[in-house]
Order: structure tokens, then C-alpha cells, then sequence
């Protein structure tokens, strides 16, 4: 029978980290997550669209760990106690797709900066606007 932690069944530093990882960070996440999700709306509607931006990839980051902790508690529950859970398809959907978000965004945002500052260091009449 595999223990609920992870950390008894093999005490190596990777399971003593996930352990601590999955015990501390999500509840910082969430937090993390009231506090940019409100920065963002603010720092768009002062016209920092690319703060908002990243405020926005830390705060679907931050749904992406609350929503990988309940899928991380469920498999632990299907694999001790044998329980199916309910909303298996649901978590799998948020997991995929608040991943994707921000992964997308951040990406979005580094291509951004990327050519913001090609454009800055490659000043050329007629080529770069």
C-alpha cells in the first residue's frame, strides 16, 4: 500500500521536494493568483498592456498548480483508496487548458520582447518600421 505523501515509499531529495512543493506552493500560488489576476485589470486599464500580460501568464500559472495539485490528490486517491473520482475529465481540461493559456502568453510575450528588441538593436532605415 503506497503512502499518501510520496516521501515514505522512496525518501530520495526529488519525492522530499515534491512532497514539500506540493504542500507550500499551491496555497502561495492562490494567493499569487488573487493578488495578479486584480494587477492585471489594473495594469491594463493604466495602459501597461505587457505587465498585464505577464501578470495574466502568473495567474493562469497559478490556476495550472491549484488545478495540478487536485489532480495529483485525486490519482493518490484513485491509486490508495481506490475511489473514482468525480471530475476527473474536468481537471484533465483545466489542467491542458490553463496550461496551454499560459504557456501560449508567455511564449507570445517572449517572441514580443524578442522582436521589440531586434528592432531596437538592428535600426536600419526602411527595415524595421
Amino acid at each position: 500500500m503506497a503512502s499518501l505523501s510520496r516521501v515514505d515509499d522512496e525518501p530520495t531529495l526529488a519525492n522530499l521536494l515534491r512532497a514539500s512543493a506540493f504542500a507550500h506552493l499551491p496555497a502561495r500560488f492562490y494567493q499569487l493568483l488573487q493578488l495578479a489576476l486584480p494587477f492585471a485589470a489594473q495594469a491594463w486599464y493604466l495602459g501597461f498592456p505587457r505587465t498585464a500580460g505577464w501578470l495574466l501568464v502568473v495567474s493562469l500559472f497559478g490556476i495550472w498548480a491549484l488545478v495540478e495539485q487536485r489532480a495529483d490528490r485525486d490519482a493518490v486517491a484513485a491509486d490508495v483508496y481506490a475511489i473514482q473520482p468525480k471530475h476527473a475529465r474536468w481537471v484533465s481540461a483545466a489542467r491542458r487548458l490553463s496550461g496551454f493559456a499560459a504557456g501560449a502568453l508567455a511564449g507570445g510575450l517572449i517572441v514580443e520582447g524578442v522582436l521589440r528588441l531586434f528592432s531596437v538593436v538592428f535600426k536600419c532605415p526602411g527595415c524595421a518600421g
